[in-house]
């Protein structure tokens, strides 16, 4: 069969195709140019011969060529998404109870929220290939509501309102949806995304360090608790302290060493040469080896570390979710008085709903605090998602799977969560494509934390503690570092010694206001601010683009030639360019070259024209952009003075021959009513056109 060659490919084709009947069937060959013949596609007309059918197709449709792939193709992609999934999977587990000691809950309320998110989502989400799960960003928030817990491994005072929160929460998505307000995600600036990855890994790393404190408050093995070591008086007093001790002697040497050989293993086994280094996922090797040096060398050596077992342990009661208003002693704060465990005096611990009278204003700020980091994170990790796998995502369906997934999980007691940018990326990175790695990661969460519980008590504390620094070491953006000192270096030893870091200094204002925001308020105070700082910015700047040239076309006649937007920023000045008392009897404003934005400058419009009629002179704005021309065109009864013209009938189109003035412009960018293309890279000299 004749193939095409690269010489008959139009501009832009990636490849030709050539169509012949094969001798068997019929089937039409897809020849790439300069590349190996595809295989034969399965006919589509015998449906005993298509691979997995409906299931594949739901599952793993929304890889690029999907349709194009041969049978062999499919079954590995479906072998690799499975593989994925496993691997994956083994990974969100240590993050999410780490993610639970951040937010100050118990590791079963995340794990359980873990799966809960992700099967919601993978299923019913618009972005297949992307994980969702408990996430560093939620657990933030949370942790500023819900306070520290007086007992080792348990839930701290507030955690009752954490529920309604989270479905309320999943209510303001569903809300966000219906008035579209996913499109907005747009106005995140870069700075401000370096802000937040620098903020929301400093209180990430910071929350690591209450792994190496711990309270007497209902009993610690650290603390003096028999009649041996302590008289009558003092236990009482043990048993009541709420204060931090930290941790000395073997155990914290221990513990970090521990952490330091979690985090060599996570860091740099992957890149080591090799398929075997590759097969498994760092994070669970990390805990293995960790496990290995507690049960295999610490404890043989007559010491011991804490695990989750010690210090908040799974067990038949936490593997099932159950709707939070059930009696349950995870869905309920600790007692202050007699509690052991999970039982006090009175006995079983419960919730209770009194602790959310007088508390709906927390509920709905916590609820809308939550909601917008979660979309904020979510449909930017759509959008790193869309880059890898070069498809396009639905944000409307990812909000609507999101929001219904946080409700359901409030509902099982769970923290919530939104789509997980660094476990998406690993993901992709490694082929995944469709919804099946992510169904089978949720799936795998699920079956661990019911079936497989016991094994997760035995993971060392100091393990997550390892995994999630090497987290911060990756949130961290760190080339942000020489670009913010780089900011306060004067330019001349900038170019003396070569240290061309240097970014706008706004830039760097913007992201360290965001960082410290993040720290010292939460994530979502943090975003408010650099989206207002940045706007700012951006007003400002914008407003000294604006520039106006005149010329007498006619004794009787002149123009002004307006460029560059016209908005609140600079309408105070805008008048400034206009010699009402000097000029002939006719004006014109021709905007070819600018925008007007908003009722403000409309109001400059009329009052401009207002001077004009007062001084018995005839003002005409000309090309003005449609959303300026139907501004005025809806406030005619307000803008009594303004007289619009089309743009057939002008008068003069550019400037006076031989007059020429610099424009100092920014970017590039053509005008639909202008002669002249600008390049905004370099200043140009507008010349002669044709009048």
């Amino acid at each position: 069969m004749a193939s095409s060659s690269p010489g008959n490919a139009s501009p832009g084709d990636e490849y030709s195709v050539s169509k012949a009947p094969s001798s068997d069937s019929g089937v039409v060959e897809d020849t790439r140019v300069g590349a190996v013949k595809i295989p034969p596609k399965e006919s589509k007309t015998n449906n005993g011969d298509r691979t997995g059918g409906v299931v594949f197709q739901f599952f793993l449709g929304d890889a690029l060529g999907y349709d194009q792939m041969t049978r062999a193709e499919k079954l590995s992609l479906f072998k690799n998404e499975i593989l994925l999934g496993l691997i994956i999977a083994c990974a969100q587990i240590p993050e999410s109870v780490a993610f639970s000691f951040l937010a100050r809950v118990e590791p079963s309320i995340a794990i359980h929220s873990a799966w809960i998110m992700g099967l919601i989502c993978s299923l019913f989400g618009g972005r297949p290939a992307m994980i969702n799960g408990a996430t560093g960003a939620f657990a933030a928030i949370i942790s500023t509501f819900i306070g520290e817990p007086s007992e080792p491994g348990r839930s701290g005072e507030g955690i009752e309102t954490l529920f309604v929160s989270v479905i309320v929460a999943g209510v303001f998505m569903l809300i966000a949806f219906a008035l579209d307000l996913g499109r907005f995600v747009s106005i995140i600036s870069y700075p401000l995304m370096l802000g937040f990855c620098n903020g929301l890994a400093i209180v990430i790393g910071l929350a690591q360090l209450h792994a190496f404190s711990y309270t007497c408050n209902g009993g610690n093995r650290r603390c003096p608790n028999t009649t041996a070591d302590m008289n009558t008086s003092d236990m009482t007093n043990s048993s009541s302290d709420s204060h931090h001790h930290y941790i000395a002697g073997a155990e914290l040497g221990w513990m970090i060493g521990i952490v330091l050989v979690s985090m060599i293993v996570m860091e740099f086994v992957p890149k080591i040469p090799h398929k075997a280094a590759k097969f498994f996922p760092s994070s669970l090797l990390a805990i293995l080896v960790a496990v290995l040096m507690e049960f295999a060398i610490v404890r043989q050596a007559g010491s011991r570390t804490d695990t989750i077992g010690d210090v908040a342990p799974f067990s038949r009661d936490t593997a099932f979710p159950i709707p939070f208003f059930i009696d349950n002693s995870r869905y309920a704060a600790p007692s202050d008085s007699g509690s052991t465990g999970n039982m006090t005096a009175l006995g079983p611990k419960k919730y209770d709903f009194d602790n959310l009278k007088g508390k709906a204003g927390q509920i709905l700020l916590q609820a809308f605090l939550l909601a917008v980091v979660g979309l904020i994170e979510s449909l930017l990790t759509q959008e790193v998602v869309d880059k890898f796998t070069k498809t396009k995502g639905n944000g409307k369906r990812t909000i609507i799977a999101m929001g219904a997934g946080n409700i359901i999980s409030g509902f099982l007691g769970g923290m919530g969560g939104n789509a997980m940018i660094g476990l998406s990326t690993i993901n992709c990175l490694n082929g995944g494509r469709g919804r099946l790695a992510p169904t089978v990661t949720a799936l795998i969460v699920m079956i661990m934390v019911m079936g497989a519980y016991p094994v997760l008590n035995y993971v060392p504390v100091a393990a997550l503690v390892g995994i999630m620094f090497v987290v911060v070491l990756h949130t961290f953006k760190w080339h942000s570092v020489p670009a913010i000192l780089m900011a306060a270096v004067p330019e001349r030893l900038r170019l003396k010694y070569n240290l061309l870091y240097k970014i706008d200094r706004m830039d760097v204002l913007v992201v360290l206001l965001v960082t410290v925001a993040t720290y010292f308020l939460n994530l979502a105070y943090a975003i408010f601010l650099g989206v207002g700082l940045s706007s700012l910015v951006f007003a400002w700047r914008s407003s000294k683009v604006i520039r106006v040239r005149s010329s007498m076309v006619r004794d009787d006649l002149k123009v002004y030639h307006i460029t560059g937007p016209l908005f609140f920023g600079n309408t105070s000045s805008f008048t400034d360019w206009f010699d009402v008392e000097g000029d002939p009897v006719n004006v014109e404003a021709h905007f070819q070259g600018s925008k007007v934005f908003d009722s403000a400058a409309t109001r400059v419009l009329n009052s401009l024209s207002k001077q004009y009629s007062k001084a018995d002179k005839k003002f005409v704005v000309r090309h003005l952009d449609p959303i300026g021309a139907r501004s005025v065109s809806k406030a005619a009864r307000l803008l009594h003075y303004v007289e619009l013209a089309g743009g057939d009938d002008v008068a003069v189109d550019a400037l006076d021959p031989g007059e020429q003035t610099p424009v100092p412009l920014f970017g590039q960018e053509s005008y639909p009513h202008s002669r002249t293309s600008f390049r905004l890279s370099q200043p140009v000299l507008l010349r002669e056109a044709s009048v």
